[in-house]
Formats: C-alpha cells, structure tokens, sequence
C-alpha cells in the first residue's frame, strides 16, 4: 500500500509458459492479495506488541487512570487499587467522575481540564477519606484526542506525610536552637562563613 517492496514472488512451470500476458496479470493479483495479508500480519503483530508493551507499563504504574469525554463519563479506565474508589471495577466504565470519585473532586478536575490549552497539564490536589484515614491525591489531566481527557490520580499521602513530618522537625529543631541560652552557630568551612546562627 505504502508503493514499498515486501518481496518477491516467483512462479515456476515445468513447460514453457506460452501466454506471458495472462501469467503475469495472474502474477499480479496475487502479489497485491498477498501483500494485503502480509501487511495485515504485521499490523496485527505490531498492535499486539504494542498492546503487550501498553499492559505492562500499565501494570508498573502505581497509579489511577482515566479518559474522560467532555462530560466527565468514563471511556476507559486503568485501576492499581479499584477498591479506593466508589464504584465496582465492572461498573465504572460508562459511569461518570463524579460517581468514581466524588462530585466535588470531579468537578475540581473537569473544570480544570476544559480550560486546558492543547499541550498544558491541569493539576489538581484534593484529599479525602479512606478506610477512616486521611488519604491525599494528585490529578494530571491533558488532552487525549480532539474532544477526550487523560487523567492520572497519583497517591502522594506519603509524600504529604514526610513534607508534614520534614516541617514538624524543622520547627522543633528551630524551637530548640531559640530556647538554648547558649550561642549556637553552623560554620561552612568550605565556604569560610557562618550559614546559621541562633538568636543569641
């Protein structure tokens, strides 16, 4: 189809052949029926592989992911963890966002992505609870064709939590280094300078 060779194809006779013309003209509907089937091998090859590649990139990821139409219903969906969302895995495609997540998150990410211009991202941050405790989330939306979306839900709690926890030393270190009644300093010695001093 594309005008390229895949081949050759030969046609061998134990006399002479006496009508080249009709041999040939035969010879040529079979090498485009045969081609046809061999370009259909290959696509079929090629869209297996690249399915098998697409599964496991898929199961690698840690994440939620969706395409959305424009309404927010669910075209496709890839889960690591289905139970964290409000539907059973056999239900979500066809449903909506809202009914996935909840309406309020949804409306966060939908209102985010049609406002999206062709090569942005919208990012939207939102926590809920899960099994009683705290979870926090992080949704990438981008375009996925001319009028869908593809939007990933990331769990970053224990990204969350460790920022939380960096901080919380943070401020207790400083408390410390404020209350001390002795002088407290950082001396660079590469640098040759104070990079820290306490108030006293």
């Amino acid at each position: 189809s594309t005008g390229e060779s895949l081949g050759v194809m030969s046609v061998m006779s134990r006399v002479a052949v006496e009508n080249v013309n009709s041999a040939e003209t035969i010879l040529s509907i079979f090498a485009a029926r045969a081609s046809a089937e061999l370009e259909r091998r290959r696509s079929e090859r090629a869209l297996h592989e690249s399915e098998i590649r697409n599964r496991a990139i898929l199961n690698a990821l840690p994440d939620t992911i969706f395409v959305l139409d424009r309404q927010g219903v669910i075209q496709d969906f890839y889960a690591k963890d289905p139970g964290l969302m409000n539907l059973t895995p056999e239900s979500i495609r066809g449903s909506t966002l809202d009914a996935a997540l909840t309406p309020e998150f949804a409306g966060l990410i939908l209102q985010s992505s049609t406002s999206l211009e062709t090569d942005d991202a919208a990012v939207v941050e939102y926590s809920q609870q899960v099994s009683g405790q705290w979870r926090y989330y992080e949704t990438r939306t981008v375009h996925f064709g001319d009028d869908r979306f593809l939007s990933i839900v990331r769990d970053v709690t224990s990204r969350r939590r460790a920022e939380s926890d960096l901080k919380e030393s943070q401020r207790f270190a400083q408390r410390i280094a404020d209350t001390t009644p002795s002088v407290l300093f950082v001396y660079d010695l590469i640098e040759r300078r104070n990079v820290y001093a306490n108030e006293r």
